[in-house]
């Protein structure tokens, strides 16, 4: 997503918006909007969309989800590598506790916890079972 064409990709995970997402998250009219707007991406083909409610909400039909875990000892020390501080505990709390759209695991996803995965290797996983599941359908 642009704003004015520029993506802003550091203010988006900035300590501000991490501390007001969870907030914002809860409004029913703004997860009204961003579904709109994210299941409007469909226009420029297939997608890959990354987000706590994809899968649930937004594309609860789709026929490839995967929940991406690990532990919070381990997404705190990437939080901190990407140069920011998050308490996760209290997100993922306040997350899963919500009214509108609760983080949960979307049926039919499957989980994968990358505690001690690399990006490559998370990536690899869920491109061998995209691959293995349409050639299966191919086959049928």
């Amino acid at each position: 997503m642009l704003v004015d064409g520029y993506y802003p990709e550091r203010e988006i995970r900035s300590p501000d918006t991490t501390l007001a997402v969870s907030k914002v998250a809860a409004v029913p009219k703004v997860r009204e909007w961003m579904c709109r707007v994210q299941r409007d991406c469909v226009r420029f083909g297939n997608l890959v969309m990354e987000g706590r409610d994809i899968g649930t909400e937004v594309f609860p039909e789709t026929e490839f989800k995967f929940f991406l875990d690990a532990c919070i000892e381990e997404r705190t020390k990437r939080r901190w590598a990407d140069g920011f501080e998050e308490d996760l505990a209290t997100r993922d709390r306040l997350d899963s506790q919500r009214a509108a759209a609760p983080l949960m695991i979307a049926l039919g996803a499957r989980v994968i916890n990358t505690s001690k995965l690399s990006v490559e290797q998370t990536s690899q996983i869920i491109i061998d079972d995209v691959r293995r599941r349409i050639a299966e359908a191919v086959d049928r």
